[in-house]
């Protein structure tokens, strides 16, 4: 039974064989990461809808991947990707801006996490696929996220 879950989970979440990013993995930390986020802020792109999926241990509706849209700098709305249901007053820490995301792995770098492997958007160097191991001998504790469909508006 535990083995048929194990599995359940490596095809419902995939692998990192199966990610093809735009551009090769690093950790955080990096001057990688400082890079693509200065190339994301010199963009100044205050306008924008992207694809938001998190990958952790949780139940839905944390993994369902949803429609964030960013307008000035702030999520103006959510909705789930698979119903186009809006989400009522949705927690922006759930459902971040681009920066937010930057601040996801600065705050696993300070806390030392184990591993964190971060592509990045070639054009406008923001975080595509995510994964973060935040301790080695806990199970259950890593998160992942991407971002996919990214528009500029």
């Amino acid at each position: 039974m535990m083995i048929c879950l194990f599995g359940l989970l490596m095809v419902a979440c995939g692998s990192e064989e199966a990610l093809e990013p735009t551009s090769p993995p690093v950790s955080s930390g990096s001057q990688d990461v400082i890079d693509n986020q200065a190339r994301w802020n010199a963009a100044a792109i205050d306008d924008y809808d992207f694809i938001y999926q998190r990958i952790c241990f949780c139940p839905p509706p944390f993994t369902t991947p949803v429609l964030i849209e960013v307008r000035n700098g702030a999520v103006r709305s959510v909705a789930y990707q698979d119903s186009e249901t809006h989400l009522d007053a949705p927690d922006t820490t759930t459902y971040p801006t681009i920066p937010a995301l930057f601040d996801v792995l600065t705050e696993a770098d300070e806390r030392n996490a184990v591993k964190i492997t971060v592509s990045f958007s070639t054009e406008l160097g923001f975080p595509e696929d995510v994964y973060i191991d935040y301790a080695a001998n806990i199970a259950d504790e890593e998160m992942a996220f991407t971002v996919t469909e990214f528009v500029r508006k």
